[in-house]
């Protein structure tokens, strides 16, 4: 492959910025945020079949003759949303992990039959960190010599990738399931044996309780985060109420 096809036309910067925004492309969510992903997705899947949960016990307020069931529709709606989640969850993380891999392959390949564009990359990434002559070609030399290091350079400093930051699919849906079942079922317990106002403190409490889980795990404003939640959550269910009031009216 020439120098002219390896940075199809463009000068080393441009190349490196291309390089950059597409590592970067690959590592942006596909629901995956650059915190623990495990936790997140556990905490959305939370809220949401809590949310789930609460519209089924709104419903049953409005058709009399679903109440006796409620509990046996909450256990079935849980466990069904388990296993969606987790394994959406899961088949989300592994196709993530399939086009990182695709992008350590041929970073990979780049490496061993570019290596004079290769070293003229790294030559521009450490200029541009400060490394002036003679040290910077005595760095170059260190980093060429080990094709391992230099493709862990190449992924972190070209593509801006961290690999260690991703997490085992498995792991991401197995956090998910537990999470659901968790809420589900204390959800459960409650409609076989609390009264009706005492469901709805439930429920409230079970998504506060998440929306709290959520923010702490995201770090960042978790006190406006948590206020954004409730209310949307709150308004959901408002609206909700008020659609299925009208249609039974009807």
């Amino acid at each position: 492959m020439s120098k002219h096809d390896h940075f199809e036309g463009a000068g080393v910067k441009d190349h490196l910025k291309r390089a950059l925004l597409k590592g970067r492309r690959v590592q942006e969510h596909t629901h995956t945020p650059p915190l623990p992903s495990h936790l997140f997705a556990m905490g959305e899947s939370m809220k949401e079949i809590t949310i789930l949960l609460s519209l089924l016990f709104l419903l049953s307020t409005f058709i009399h003759h679903l109440a006796p069931s409620l509990p046996l529709f909450a256990a079935a709606l849980t466990l069904l949303w388990t296993l969606y989640k987790a394994a959406n969850n899961s088949l989300v993380a592994f196709e993530k992990l399939g086009r990182l891999h695709q992008l350590v392959e041929e970073e990979h390949h780049e490496i061993k039959h570019n290596r004079p564009q290769e070293r003229e990359e790294l030559t521009a990434m450490y200029r541009l960190k400060g490394f002036e002559e003679p040290l910077l070609p005595q760095v170059i030399d260190v980093l060429m010599a080990d094709d391992h290091r230099l493709l862990m350079v190449m992924l972190e400093e070209e593509l801006g990738m961290q690999l260690e930051s991703e997490e085992h699919p498995i792991k991401r849906g197995l956090f998910t399931s537990v999470g659901t079942l968790i809420i589900g079922t204390i959800a459960t317990l409650g409609f076989c044996f609390f009264p009706s106002w005492l469901n709805i403190a439930l429920l409230a409490a079970l998504f506060c309780g998440c929306s709290i889980f959520s923010a702490y795990v995201q770090a960042v404003r978790k006190t406006q985060s948590v206020i954004w939640s409730i209310a949307i959550g709150a308004v959901s269910l408002g609206l909700s109420y008020v659609f299925l009031s009208s249609l039974i009216q009807n």
